[in-house]
């Protein structure tokens, strides 16, 4: 099973562009890398921005590189904590769409404070809570 991560910080490499920060988690040739990892940043609205080091870059631009990175990465299995901080309501909309089309056959795992970013995402949400963790309640999605 390949499990793709997407920590609740962005976790991008400080020292490379993000360019290179997406073309990272790429095992192809260094040709086929380049060109996917310019795949997933024009895919998140970056198109123009991969020279730039992550410093150059507002804190909802990481959040897109980080995005990125991580759908470059896929897997069946995605884990994310807070996937969509730091985006406005429109850029998490549509980052939603995206991460639903191009990971639609993984199983998702999304930690949220963000009770509307669940149910765009979830056919299952559990409402915990704690110390010590406990499931407050349980919401599924009706079937279409």
């Amino acid at each position: 099973m390949k499990i793709s991560y997407l920590f609740q910080e962005n976790r991008l490499l400080p020292w490379v562009s993000a360019h290179e920060n997406v073309a990272a988690v790429l095992h192809g040739s260094a040709k086929n890398n380049a060109e996917q990892a310019e795949k997933w940043l024009a895919l998140v609205g970056l198109e123009g921005a991969g020279s730039k080091r992550p410093s150059e870059l507002s804190g909802g631009m990481r959040r897109r590189v980080a995005l990125a990175r991580s759908l470059a990465y896929g897997g069946s299995l995605y884990l994310m904590d807070e996937p969509f901080q730091g985006l406005d309501a429109q850029c998490r909309d549509e980052m939603i769409a995206l991460f639903q089309k191009q990971a639609a056959d993984a199983l998702k795992i999304i930690v949220t404070h963000d009770f509307q970013e669940a149910q765009m995402m979830a056919d299952v949400i559990y409402i915990l809570d704690g110390p010590p963790v406990k499931i407050m309640d349980k919401i599924e999605k009706n079937p279409a």
